[in-house]
């Protein structure tokens, strides 16, 4: 559809129907004019950013996306504004000015969403090539003099704008660099959006150099299968597979035993009255409000009853004549055996079902973690399963899948240029991880990197009794292979669901041909160092 200064073609159409048939539009000046069209998320400006508010009036007709759901490719989750502009640096600017100070994005968000223009998928032969060309990213720093020491930094120009001598900062923006520019400022509130610039400038630099952002894909990371034996599909390895082998006996002297289970009496009953003109408050005795309500009536079959309703929904896995055959044994043992009154049994009923839904998740998990080691981590169990990476069903990091919280991003002084994404989550600018996390930066075997997040899908997770394992990093080395690396503290190397990451994580990379690595880095290991264990690891 067509709407310009002679063609009105949308006059008389209801672009929010969902029977409406138009897709595209072709506009000349009209979205600055008003008009609207609310499901617009593709948009494709011809013309030269002039000013800031043209640059948020365009982009705000994209940005609300009404009657959106998620979708299953992360493509399609987002709206998109392709703008021209002859230098990147230019445009890039424009348009985090306007999101950052007038629309409430961050820095380091707009820095994961500005790229430059790309061949368009539409045949094989035009998809995106790892060595895309980017205009270097320059800063105009208006209120900074071109002292000398300025001007024989590297990365810093003087350009003349209006007979004026005006400093451009190309790169990266380092302390000492922000140092020699901070000297001149004077007023808090300038130094602040010095500061806030720079920060801009950094975090643009940083998504323009980031692998992620260049097109170039990150090895693919094969998941962990099973097969029941050697001609058997590969199936994925799940917590749930295992429980599925798991026949969880309830009915064991150790099974009703409950031994968390206590009742302590306690008044949190307190009475307020008057004396001489004043509120008075103290403790009131436990015994003048007696729970004894329905002691005369109730039975052992009507506490368990009462059992039953509230726990069916949380113990699915049992049927009814299990779960009321369980739960009568462990009445009639705190009954008969402990000595427990039924009324105060009755009293305490609510704790009673949550000690005995938890006694239940213990053993269930007791089961599994033991069948988990008999079927995965045996190797040499001839009732085990037969483990192997699954390099059919890989996980896969690309652009676009890292969703960082604002509150757990890295926001150190400190630069990782091998991180595959712009942004760099759940990592603090100290410590032994960040330390970790230097040493893998900086290692020459590897390509690039994630700091791995512990969500799925966007997470690399591996499978363990108690549910799934998500590992530290996540690194593509310069010989093809993955490497999938963890660092623990002293103190949890002797913890028995520690080790047992480590044996799943070892069991991945020993049943991959060589093609995947796992490593469990600590401080010290065997007299060696971390950034030793990791060049053992990597060799």
């Amino acid at each position: 559809m067509v709407a310009t200064g002679d063609v009105r073609g949308l006059d008389g159409l209801d672009l929010s129907a969902r029977n409406c048939p138009v897709r595209f539009v072709i506009t000349v000046q009209a979205l600055r004019e008003g008009w609207d069209c609310p499901f617009a998320y593709i948009l494709c400006s011809l013309q030269k950013l002039s000013s800031a508010t043209a640059v948020e009036q365009l982009l705000g007709r994209v940005l609300r996306m009404p009657y959106a759901t998620r979708r299953g490719r992360e493509a399609l989750n987002r709206a998109y504004a392709h703008v021209c502009e002859a230098q990147f640096s230019s445009a890039a600017h424009a348009l985090a000015d306007r999101l950052i100070n007038h629309m409430g994005f961050e820095a380091l968000d707009v820095a994961s969403m500005i790229a430059p223009a790309v061949n368009l998928p539409l045949f094989e032969e035009n998809l995106p090539h790892p060595s895309v060309e980017w205009s270097e990213i320059a800063t105009t720093f208006i209120a900074i003099s071109p002292t000398p020491e300025l001007q024989g930094a590297a990365g810093v120009s003087v350009v003349e704008v209006g007979g004026a001598p005006q400093v451009v900062v190309t790169g990266h923006i380092s302390a000492e660099l922000e140092g020699l520019m901070l000297v001149q400022v004077r007023g808090a509130k300038k130094l602040e959006q010095v500061r806030e610039k720079v920060a801009e400038h950094n975090a643009l630099v940083a998504a323009q150099q980031a692998p992620a952002s260049r097109g170039e894909p990150f090895a693919p990371v094969p998941t962990l299968g099973y097969r029941t034996q050697a001609q058997a599909p590969l199936w994925p390895l799940e917590r749930e597979a295992v429980l599925e082998t798991v026949e969880l006996d309830l009915m064991t002297p150790q099974a009703i035993q409950l031994p968390g289970f206590q009742v302590v009496a306690q008044s949190n009953t307190f009475e307020i009255y008057l004396k001489d003109a004043h509120v008075r408050l103290r403790p009131a005795d436990a015994s003048q409000i007696a729970m004894d309500y329905g002691a005369s009536t109730i039975t052992p079959d009507d506490l368990v009853r009462w059992l039953d309703q509230s726990l069916f929904q949380k113990l699915p896995d049992l049927t009814q004549t299990e779960r009321r055959a369980y739960l009568t044994a462990v009445v009639n043992y705190l009954l008969h055996e402990r000595g427990v009154p039924l009324v105060v049994l009755a009293q305490a009923r609510f704790k009673l079902a949550q000690d005995i839904e938890n006694r239940v998740a213990e053993l269930r998990d007791q089961a599994a973690r033991q069948s988990f080691h008999q079927l995965v981590l045996q190797a040499d169990n001839a009732q085990g399963w037969l483990v192997e990476p699954d390099w059919q069903h890989p996980h896969l990091f690309e652009a676009g899948r890292y969703p960082a919280p604002v509150a757990s991003r890295y926001s150190g002084r400190y630069q990782f240029p091998k991180h595959y994404f712009p942004v760099l989550a759940d990592l603090k600018e100290d410590g032994q991880e960040f330390a970790c996390a230097q040493l893998i930066d900086r290692h020459p075997k590897v390509r690039h990197w994630v700091r791995n997040l512990d969500t799925a899908p966007c997470g690399f997770a591996l499978p363990t009794s108690k549910g799934r394992f998500f590992p530290d990093f996540v690194a593509e080395l310069m010989d093809g292979r993955v490497a999938v690396l963890e660092f623990k503290g002293a103190h949890l190397l002797n913890d028995p669901y520690e080790i047992e990451k480590r044996l799943v994580g070892e069991r991945w990379g020993q049943t991959s041909n060589g093609r995947a690595v796992f490593a469990w880095l600590t401080q010290t290991r065997d007299g060696l160092t971390t950034a030793a264990q990791l060049d053992r690891a990597l060799a």
